[in-house]
């Protein structure tokens, strides 16, 4: 329901800050460069994750807007199917985690974080952090440790990621 609700994004163009992040990865031109994120900030921000996954969609498809549109289509759709493993995982009997899952799939709040790609970075730090709260309510083996790493991920994303502990 996520890609049918959002599929017209998909022909959105570049806006605002987009051209800035796109001035940022087009100079880069192998793997190893796009780990130069790794290494500075970008407007005083940390977020070296986002940037490198713009650059593999810019090595993707270059300027051409529908890729980066898609894949922060694809990253929502994923946060979406984390709510509702979780949802199901603390509320197994109930329709709890399918009614958080299409809420949070829907609600209009989060538009701007699919339909612009600048806001890529938020997308990704939701992604991990879902990712991590999820390794943890389901309590696989090993959680202990994955937890900690997509909790990393999260702050390589976006800095706003530092209140997940809490």
């Amino acid at each position: 329901m996520t890609i049918a609700i959002y599929w017209r994004a998909i022909h959105a163009g570049f806006v605002g800050d987009d051209f800035m992040i796109l001035h940022r990865v087009r100079a880069v031109d192998t793997v190893g460069g796009a780990f130069r994120f790794f290494r500075g900030e970008f407007f005083e921000y940390y977020r070296p994750l986002g940037f490198v996954l713009h650059t593999v969609d810019w090595w993707i498809a270059g300027a051409n807007a529908p890729q980066f549109h898609l894949t922060n289509l694809a990253l929502h759709a994923t946060a979406a199917i984390l709510v509702l493993q979780i949802g199901r995982a603390l509320s197994p009997r109930s329709l709890a985690g399918p009614l958080a899952a299409l809420l949070f799939a829907l609600h209009a709040s989060n538009h701007e974080a699919v339909v612009w790609i600048s806001a890529r970075f938020d997308l990704l730090a939701t992604v991990f952090s879902l990712a991590a709260i999820c390794s943890l309510v389901h309590d696989h083996r090993g959680a202990r440790t994955i937890a900690p790493l997509l909790f990393f991920c999260a702050l390589l994303s976006k800095e706003s990621a530092v209140a997940l502990p809490i």
